[in-house]
């Protein structure tokens, strides 16, 4: 999943498993959004038959909440950096490395290098442009 976005919300370390939510930010807005442009990312990985989604939900525990931290940053920074940002969940392997079967959906490790390579490349081509390479 290629993350759009990254919510204002964390668990609470101690409740996890109960869902209680609390603000990341008390003053922060509800959203950070990246400034890449996801929507070309994905329908360039798309095409490649590649398979990839865009995702609006990295979740409520570390994924999300250092994406809406560092988007926080670049904000704060905006005068000094022009570095675009984007969050990547990559899937579990089928097996683990004892060769056990994982109880979920994987990716094997050659398809999932291809679409890291390509991932990178759409997105340097986006954020930087074509003279990038």
């Amino acid at each position: 999943h290629v993350e759009a976005r990254a919510r204002n919300l964390k668990c609470r370390k101690e409740s996890k498993s109960s869902g209680h939510l609390l603000s990341i930010e008390s003053d922060g807005p509800n959203f950070r959004t990246t400034q890449v442009q996801v929507d070309q990312i994905i329908g360039k990985l798309q095409q490649a038959e590649l398979p990839v989604q865009l995702s609006f939900n990295p979740g409520t525990y570390v994924c999300n909440y250092l994406y809406y931290r560092f988007l926080g940053y670049l904000q704060e920074q905006r005068e000094r950096t022009r570095m675009p940002y984007l969050f990547v969940h990559i899937p579990a392997f089928p097996v683990d490395a004892r060769g056990t079967k994982a109880n979920c959906q994987g990716m094997s490790f050659p398809k999932m290098i291809v679409l890291i390579q390509k991932l990178l490349i759409e997105y340097i081509a986006t954020a930087y442009g074509s003279d990038a390479f």
